[in-house]
């Protein structure tokens, strides 16, 4: 499914390292080049903006992969700090992240938020699509609070998600739907749904209309926090969830007790369907040989290496589809999801 006629050379490439283990894409999903990314990062360094690459530091001027709004907020507070000089003191980071409404600019100290930074930053937030706070060592200061609120549609059904500043959420502002509505529209036979890496819920949520119960589980606190507020918003109530990792879950399932499992009997689950979505260095040891168990795996990856590796060891499962989700267009990185069977 070509949408958008970009980055033909980086498809060609993956399709031969894929087609090398057998696989075939039967899907691509292709995003905008410019204006997609909806959280940046970057360093801080005598006023200007700085992203490293292969170790060389690089200025950054503008940044076109960013959502306008990030685009224009890094202007607004550029022009901002060089007239309140006081907050670049001890200022090394600083973090955007939008939902195409306004913007969540975090700025990250050494040691100390200067003393001003609050009355200085409702200068800046009176534009009406900024919003700010400062993080130093145990220190969080804001006007309002750190979370943004996403809107996101699978099937029929819209949903608010809610993530902080420090939680993990979908860094494309155009793919979620895709994704959802691809992993739905495999959804067959289904009883119950194991998560894990679960985040703010961004699958967690839309995907829970499709299943008898859930349980999600994900070892970031600022993540598990959120996903309880996004189920009380939407009103979903087959959700279990605990902050365990995805060794605390494998040895959960091997007898091992956790405080933090107290009142949820995993056993009780008829888990149909297994949704992982881990880092680049994906699947632990551990969670691949829990996973063979189970019958159905929807493997989303963010590194194609790691996901072939991890298909090694889940050798009982077959590839039944595999999409390719350009996430992060005129970049080397891009997003697999996998539908995984016996």
């Amino acid at each position: 499914m070509l949408k958008y006629l970009n980055d033909k050379n980086k498809l060609i490439e993956t399709e031969i390292f894929l087609n090398k283990a057998n696989l075939r894409i039967n899907n691509y999903y292709l995003f905008p080049a410019n204006g997609y990314r909806m959280r940046c990062e970057f360093s801080f360094k005598d006023s200007k903006y700085i992203m490293f690459d292969r170790g060389k530091s690089i200025e950054i001027k503008s940044f076109t992969k960013a959502h306008p709004l990030i685009q224009n907020s890094m202007s607004e507070l550029s022009k901002f700090l060089q007239t309140h000089v006081s907050l670049t003191k001890g200022l090394f980071q600083l973090n955007f992240r939008t939902n195409g409404n306004e913007t969540l600019i975090s700025f990250i100290y050494r040691k100390n938020i200067p003393e001003n930074f609050l009355v200085l930053i409702e200068q800046l937030e009176n534009n009406g699509f900024i919003r700010c706070l400062a993080r130093a060592k145990g220190k969080l200061l804001s006007l309002t609070n750190n979370v943004i609120t996403s809107e996101v549609s699978c099937g029929s059904t819209n949903y608010s998600l809610q993530h902080s500043d420090n939680s993990f959420y979908q860094p494309n502002f155009y793919s979620l739907t895709c994704m959802l509505n691809f992993i739905n529209q495999h959804l067959t036979d289904c009883e119950d749904l194991l998560e894990l890496y679960c985040g703010c819920g961004s699958f967690t949520i839309p995907l829970s209309q499709y299943f008898k119960n859930v349980f999600a589980s994900d070892s970031n606190r600022d993540n598990i926090n959120n996903l309880k507020i996004n189920l009380s918003t939407n009103k979903i109530s087959n959700v279990k969830l605990a902050r365990i990792s995805d060794d605390e879950f494998s040895q959960a399932l091997n007898g091992k007790e956790f405080k933090r499992l107290q009142n949820i009997n995993i056993d009780s689950f008829n888990f149909s369907h297994v949704l992982v979505d881990p880092p680049r260095s994906g699947l632990t040891h551990s969670l691949a040989e829990s996973l063979k168990r189970y019958k159905n795996i929807i493997y989303v990856s963010c590194n194609p290496k790691t996901f072939l590796r991890d298909l090694d060891a889940l050798d009982h499962h077959k590839v039944k589809d595999l999409a390719v989700f350009d996430q992060f267009s005129n970049t080397d990185h891009l997003e697999l999801i996998a539908l995984l069977g016996k």
